[in-house]
């Protein structure tokens, strides 16, 4: 069995299932061998973790990728037969029951895991359908690494806790969080018939962490009263303005749409001026950045700072 696994970006939009943004698609690739090396590292799997994407299908959102471990050649990637007995159980491999038979014995742990898989070889490919199982319960743990969990050691659920805290998701479910695909699919499985894992907008919420939420003070149905930049005047999904929006130091480009009965013609005159936007919020989730529904827009008044 290859160590093979297969990514699915299914576009926001039905009608352009495969315009997905190449800064978003590269983000997330790169996330995900990054991703991939830490739930490795997790499976307690020795080696330097490279993957690499072999072929693209369906226009460019089907992935095909290989996972490449590079450990010592001959040897298999364990330290202890502990992690390896852990390793086989949580991937489903029944061979998990023999081996932790044979590990009861002192003299065979003393014998060492090599020399046991000279004699009963083993398919490292199962870490594929490991990964994805990872990434399936990872999402469990958001807020406790104390969920029961039958099928985890309480090591493995403590590191997925940890992997969310340290954001480990979060460049891998980016292009969610911007829109462009609604559903990311990882699967061991090439026409995605069995073992995969999903991820999409009703869960990718479960694979960040609160301090990932933007504006947070921005409420859904609320009036808010704002100073920025138009910087648009003709959106990339219908018709809506660019409203650039500065707090803390960090940019937003949020999307502004017009008063009812207009369109992005009537703003004309304000593309690249200051102004001061009347609007009310709305939002689907505080994962993504707010939208803006116009009441009122003015240019913004100058001020003068005698600091």
């Amino acid at each position: 069995m290859k160590n093979e696994l297969f990514l699915k970006y299914v576009g926001a939009f039905t009608e352009n299932d495969s315009e997905i943004p190449l800064s978003d698609l590269g983000k997330s690739l790169a996330s995900f061998e990054r991703l991939v090396a830490e739930l490795v590292k997790i499976c307690r799997v020795n080696g330097e973790v490279v993957v690499t994407a072999t072929v693209s299908r369906e226009g460019s959102h089907v992935v095909d990728t290989i996972i490449h471990i590079n450990n010592v050649a001959g040897q298999l990637p364990f330290d202890v037969p502990e992690y390896f007995i852990q390793f086989l159980k949580m991937a489903g491999d029944e061979s998990w029951r023999q081996v932790a038979e044979h590990f009861k014995d002192l003299n065979n742990i003393r014998e060492g895991l090599n020399s046991y898989v000279a004699d009963h070889p083993v398919d490292i490919g199962v870490i594929t359908w490991l990964i994805t199982k990872l990434i399936n319960k990872a999402r469990n743990h958001k807020r406790s690494p104390f969920v029961e969990d039958k099928e985890l050691p309480a090591r493995v659920a403590k590191e997925l806790y940890g992997l969310i805290k340290r954001n480990g998701f979060k460049g891998f479910v980016s292009p969610i969080i911007n829109e462009s695909v609604g559903e990311i699919e990882i699967s061991p499985d090439r026409e995605f018939r069995a073992g995969s894992a999903k991820i999409n907008e009703g869960n990718f919420e479960d694979y960040l962490t609160e301090d990932n939420e933007i504006l947070p003070d921005f409420v859904n149905g609320v009036e808010v009263v704002l100073d920025g930049e138009i910087t648009s005047v003709k959106g990339t999904r219908g018709d809506s303005l660019t409203f650039q929006y500065i707090e803390s130091g960090t940019v937003y480009n949020l999307e502004l749409f017009p008063l009812a009965g207009k369109n992005t013609k009537h703003y004309v005159q304000f593309y690249k001026e200051r102004v001061r936007v009347t609007a009310i919020v709305e939002r689907t989730s505080m994962y993504k950045k707010p939208k803006l529904h116009l009441s009122d827009i003015e240019q913004a008044q100058a001020t003068l700072n005698f600091e």
